[in-house]
Parts: C-alpha cells; sequence; structure tokens
C-alpha cells in the first residue's frame, strides 16, 4: 500500500545522528579505534591482527585493572591497615574495571 501524498515531506523529521560541528567530536571507543595511535599500535605489535589484537588488548586492560587494584591496596594499607588492603583491592579493581567495561577498552 502505497503513501497518501507522494512526494511530501513525513511531519516528523527522522533523528539525523550526525557530527554538525557544534561540541566536541564523538571519541574512540576503544585502544585499536582509529587515531593517532593506530600507527604506534602496528608498529609495536606488527604482526597481530583481528581478533589476536583484540585478545592483546583486553589483556592490556585486564593487567591495568589489577595494577589499580594493587595501588588501591597500598594505599588501603597505609591508611586503614589489613582491613584496608581487602577494601582498597576492591575498590581500586571494581573502578577500574568498570571504567575499562563502560568505555569499551575491554570488548569480550
Amino acid at each position: 500500500m502505497s503513501r497518501p501524498y507522494h512526494g511530501r515531506r513525513r511531519r516528523r523529521p527522522r533523528n539525523r545522528r550526525r557530527y554538525r560541528g557544534s561540541g566536541l567530536p564523538g571519541r574512540p571507543l576503544s585502544y585499536q579505534a582509529f587515531g593517532p595511535f593506530r600507527w604506534f599500535y602496528d608498529l609495536l605489535i606488527p604482526g597481530v591482527r583481528g581478533r589476536n589484537r583484540r585478545g592483546f588488548f583486553n589483556g592490556v586492560s585486564s593487567a591495568l585493572a589489577v595494577y589499580f587494584g594493587l595501588l588501591g591496596a597500598a594505599f588501603g594499607w597505609g591508611m586503614a591497615g589489613p582491613l584496608g588492603v581487602l577494601f582498597g583491592w576492591c575498590v581500586g579493581f571494581t573502578v577500574a574495571a568498570g571504567l575499562f567495561g563502560r568505555s569499551g577498552h575491554y570488548r569480550p
């Protein structure tokens, strides 16, 4: 069945999702996105492509989350002793893992 008025505009215009020049442009969503460091990654790990590259950067994100957990544990030890180690580890790791997951740096 055709529309009643052929060639006329719709009542509600479509939602256009494109960069119009106001505000900041969209930021890359992962380590691998096209950007200024793409050439550096190609030099750093030249033979790794596709799924293996994603696995490499997932490992980097996981290692950074563990590092932030250890950093939180060290701060917790300095502030609250042995109980602060557990609390600092949980807070540091959870915040870093959540940040990497939300921002798209860890992609399963």
